[in-house]
């Protein structure tokens, strides 16, 4: 059986990476050239595109948690999904709405600042579940995800 961390340790944890990325935000893209490198971002791309034509009756609906800039969230727009874009951090939410506005304004983009352990949606809202490089920042993923 897992053990569940106490409520206290969540909150200590959140709270570390809500501080890390108030700094981190803006240079994100450029501290992190492992995900953000040519090669990183087409092996993106291809999986994200099979993975979307692998779904039964896609609705284009998708759900990206720790959206962060938007790298993941960015390219499920630009294959045509209407997003909703979870991440813990006031300042990666803003970086990803001032580069998105159209989007948002077509509702194709919807943002949620928030620690995904802390929002519900019905189990049938998403035809694609994304998250990328988020997991590590999650006090319990396991619980999470579920």
């Amino acid at each position: 059986m897992m053990e569940v961390l106490p409520a206290i340790n969540r909150k200590e944890i959140h709270e570390a990476n809500i501080v890390v990325h108030r700094f981190e935000a803006k240079y994100y893209e450029l501290f992190h050239p492992e995900v953000y490198g040519r090669h990183e971002q087409n092996r993106i791309n291809f999986t994200l595109q099979k993975a979307s034509n692998l779904i039964r009756n896609n609705r284009k609906k998708a759900l990206d948690i720790g959206a962060g800039t938007g790298n993941i969230t960015d390219k499920l727009l630009a294959l045509g999904y209407n997003v909703t874009a979870v991440d813990i951090s006031e300042e990666m939410c803003q970086i990803l709405q001032n580069k998105n506005k159209t989007f948002q304004n077509k509702k194709q983009l919807t943002i949620v600042n928030s620690p995904i352990e802390d929002v519900h949606f019905n189990k049938d809202s998403f035809d694609l579940i994304t998250g990328f490089s988020v997991l590590h920042h999650l006090p319990d993923y396991a619980d999470a995800l579920r």
